[in-house]
């Protein structure tokens, strides 16, 4: 059996709720919304009366909103539910599966000490797939030539816990002195958890010059924006004259 040691109360986190209403109401912690957060404590120590708790956290995705909040008296060996609910929102820059430490500063009567409880977050993690390059209007080998005028078509995956909607993503090269982009900017279809989802028509556009060398392997850089997601992934797209080009050409 457990002893209480010396002459003070104990309080330790027991369980909370999760209640996002005013978010999507699955009583998760996702992206850009406001939690409320009843808590219960448990006393493993003396008794508590005039209990009250501040809740922080460290994670830089996470601002309080409703710091302190009551408790009722807990005697020994009993638990007591936060009269409020303490309150924080979940900023953007959060990614799937972030741990978020929080703590609880309970002060009573009789003691001051802290306990802490761990949560995470879910939400929507978008990763290249798999690229595909339509050359219609070129000599349709399907291959990235020097002096062609393509369109990519870009796969991406949600690997992440929490649906992906309205995603948009821009893309970027890194040798702009041969690429040229006339359409830079894709929707995507919603993606749930482990589907992928490939550019909508219109396509990037991409022309490579004339003066690319053979061979050269660019990297585009895709600027992804969903709700509650924001973040840039990369591939690499090689140009080069094709073997059915260069058939032709002799």
């Amino acid at each position: 059996s457990y002893a209480a040691p010396g002459n003070v109360p104990i309080l330790i986190h027991d369980s909370h709720g999760i209640d996002d209403t005013v978010g999507n109401g699955d009583g998760l912690i996702n992206p850009l919304e406001s939690i409320y957060m009843p808590v219960i404590l448990r006393n493993i120590g003396l008794d508590a009366t005039n209990v009250s708790g501040t809740l922080t956290s460290d994670h830089p995705g996470i601002d309080i909103t409703v710091p302190t909040v009551q408790f009722p008296d807990i005697p020994q060996g009993e638990y007591g539910l936060s009269y409020g609910d303490f309150g924080f929102d979940v900023t953007e820059n959060v990614v799937d599966g972030d741990a978020i430490a929080f703590t609880i500063e309970w002060t009573s009567d009789e003691a001051t000490n802290t306990t802490t409880f761990m949560e995470d977050i879910v939400a929507p993690n978008l990763v290249f797939d798999a690229f595909g390059v339509i050359d219609t209007g070129g000599d349709g080998d399907g291959i990235f030539d020097p002096g062609e005028t393509v369109q990519l078509s870009v796969t991406l995956e949600n690997v992440g816990r929490l649906d992906a909607k309205n995603v948009l993503a821009d893309i970027e090269s890194n040798y702009p002195e041969y690429i040229t982009i006339q359409q830079g900017c894709a929707s995507y279809p919603d993606m749930q958890p482990g589907e992928s989802g490939t550019s909508l028509d219109p396509y990037y556009t991409i022309t490579a010059d004339q003066t690319t060398p053979d061979h050269l392997i660019v990297t585009f850089d895709l600027d992804i924006q969903a709700d509650g997601h924001h973040k840039t992934v990369e591939f690499d797209v090689e140009i080069t004259t094709s073997t059915f080009t260069r058939r032709h050409l002799w």
